[in-house]
């Protein structure tokens, strides 16, 4: 379902907020276009590029959200960015939009490889965005079952971790 209007505001309006001085203001903007669809992908995809890594990263994470229509455009950034973004995090998020865009068989394993990170944030981000590519992520069940595993709450290790794998196993519906 998309919308036309966030919060009063149109795509144009914006738009025009994601150059914004206030950093507040560009990733509002850019969170409040995600519900408008694949419509405003080109102006998503321009965000890329920014500077900022929290704008580069939603606008990976949006455009995968929108699906494989939004992404197609912007294949050739999004592998650049898997290989060479200076963040981990916008390379796992520009690795589930590839995913989301068709290219699962390659982009996959970026994710799953990131479940093993020592960053508690970094692996809860990863099962995030398995979980969020659904049953096509078939793939990710052996790592995401070792990850609960490793950190089941109760048996020692990092419980965030081990939620964070087990609601990604049930997305995928591979948890009874």
């Amino acid at each position: 379902m998309t919308v036309d209007v966030v919060a009063g505001r149109t795509a144009d309006d914006w738009v025009g907020e994601l150059d914004s001085t206030d950093r507040t203001d560009r990733l509002r903007a850019l969170r409040s276009l995600a519900p408008m669809g694949v419509s405003v992908a080109p102006q998503v995809g321009r965000c890329l590029e920014h500077d900022d890594a929290a704008m580069r990263y939603l606008a990976c994470s949006i455009l995968g959200d929108l699906g494989s229509e939004a992404v197609k455009p912007f294949s050739n950034t999004l592998k650049r960015m898997v290989k060479t973004d200076p963040m981990k995090s916008t390379q796992m998020a520009a690795a589930y939009a590839l995913c989301r865009g068709g290219e699962m068989e390659q982009y996959l394993a970026t994710l799953t490889d990131r479940l093993e990170y020592p960053e508690r944030g970094m692996a809860c981000c990863a099962a995030e965005l398995i979980g969020r590519l659904g049953p096509d992520a078939k793939d990710a069940v052996p790592a995401l079952q070792k990850a609960y595993r490793t950190h089941k709450p109760g048996g020692g290790g990092d419980y965030h971790i081990g939620g964070a794998a087990k609601n990604a196993l049930r997305k995928l519906g591979a948890v009874d």
